[in-house]
């Protein structure tokens, strides 16, 4: 558990590591789809692989709707509620499919563009690093040493709106009375 699978046609290669390669330096671990032919084999890899996986990414695209083993792993992953979709062409997904794809069409591998953005958020968030512990120190001869307390975390500081809105309030009712007091009377 704990990585992607990327399923994709041979017609998307370039553009699947691209996505690859984005979605590593994000953090993810990410694998290709063992996409084989429609046989008994092929299918049960292509479970075992989705089963395995935490999320399948499909990149969607003119090819893949020509690929069988592509659809199977969609249906595989779509049901085991594993399935997020992004379009790489103007080719409509299967309309058994109920994740929404997102457009990636017009992407050029820019980390700010904001379908990019959308189909990241899509995929949660990113699985933590494991922890290594930190290196104990030697142990020194002679006394142990006094250890010191921990720091108190800092204060909370809020209430910075509160302070501007009194600050336009006070110079608003200033403004008023200077107005007031120094306007000739009618």
């Amino acid at each position: 558990m704990g990585h992607i699978l990327l399923a994709h046609a041979p017609g998307a290669a370039a553009r699947a590591a691209m996505v690859s390669k984005k979605l590593q330096a994000l953090g993810y671990a990410v694998r290709p789809a063992p996409l084989a032919a429609p046989s008994p084999l092929g299918r049960r890899e292509t479970a075992s692989a989705v089963a395995g996986a935490s999320r399948v990414v499909l990149l969607w695209s003119a090819d893949a709707a020509r690929d069988p083993s592509l659809l199977a792993a969609a249906a595989r992953a779509q049901a085991a509620g594993k399935l997020a979709v992004a379009r790489l062409d103007a080719a409509a997904p299967p309309a058994g499919l109920s994740a929404a794809p997102v457009d990636l069409s017009r992407w050029t591998g820019r980390a700010d563009w904001r379908p990019w953005r959308a189909f990241v958020a899509a995929l949660g968030p990113t699985p933590a690093a494991p922890r290594t512990p930190a290196p104990r120190p030697a142990a020194a001869e002679g006394p142990p040493a006094a250890t010191a307390a921990p720091e108190p975390a800092p204060a909370k500081r809020g209430g910075g709106a509160l302070v501007v809105g009194v600050i336009l309030a006070l110079l608003a009712a200033g403004g008023a009375a200077a107005f007031f007091l120094l306007s000739p009377p009618a």
